[in-house]
Order: structure tokens, then sequence, then C-alpha cells
């Protein structure tokens, strides 16, 4: 069975420097969404490069975005788009809304559905009925 893309295969080494060159950019963007950049008010992005850095992030409980929602529909503060800019917004069984951006994947959405025990043909074939 082979894998989803190249990036799942890449050495230790090679996703570090992904990560360290990842982390700081989408946490400058994240930051421009209200709610996040209460959020990460005391983060700077530019020395979160790695995962131990990242793991001492806030966390976002999920009661915590459903009340966000509940008082700011749809998302809380939580993206820097109105709703009408997204392809797809999802609503999730907890009642929250998830919004799916305008990607061929879904947002990263295609490659998360891909467990080992799917395979590439049915995970492809969820993704594209999910975007």
């Amino acid at each position: 069975m082979g894998y989803y893309d190249d990036l799942e295969t890449r050495d230790e080494g090679q996703r570090a420097e992904a990560l360290a060159q990842a982390l700081p950019l989408a946490l400058s963007r994240a930051k421009l969404a209200p709610a996040m950049a209460r959020l990460l008010r005391d983060v700077e992005p530019e020395v979160v490069t790695d995962r131990a850095a990242l793991a001492r992030l806030p966390v976002i409980r999920k009661a915590e975005l459903s009340e966000a929602q509940r008082k700011q529909p749809p998302f809380g503060g939580y993206t820097t788009r109105p709703a009408a800019q997204f392809d797809h917004i999802f609503q999730s069984p907890a009642r929250s809304m998830n919004p799916v951006g305008a990607t061929a994947t879904g947002g990263g959405l295609a490659a998360s559905c891909m467990p080992r025990a799917w395979g590439r043909e049915t995970s492809s074939r969820t993704a594209s009925a999910i975007t």
C-alpha cells in the first residue's frame, strides 16, 4: 500500500526543517483572527520552531470553541474571513462549525482521511465527497 504523498515518507531531519519554517508563519497568520490573537497574545511566532515549542502553545477546548461560536456565530472570531468566503462549512456532531478553504484537498482534509486501512482509492473518494 502506498502513501498519500511524499511528505509522509520524509526523514526526521526534513520534517523538523519543514516544521521550523512553517510554524512561525502559521502562528503569525493565526494571530490575525481576533480570538486567536487573544489566545496567542503571549506567543512570539518566530520562537515556535519545533515540536517542543508547539506543545507549549495554549489549547482551545471544544467546549470553549462551541461557546465562542454560540456568542459570535458562525466561527467565534477564530477565522479572518466571513463564512461566505469558505468553500464549505462542516458542522461537527458537537455542533461546532469548521470552515474548509478553497484548495483541491479541502485544506489538507484529504490527507487526514488516509488511514492505512483505507488505502488511496477509498480516501480519494471520501475526500472528493467532503470537499
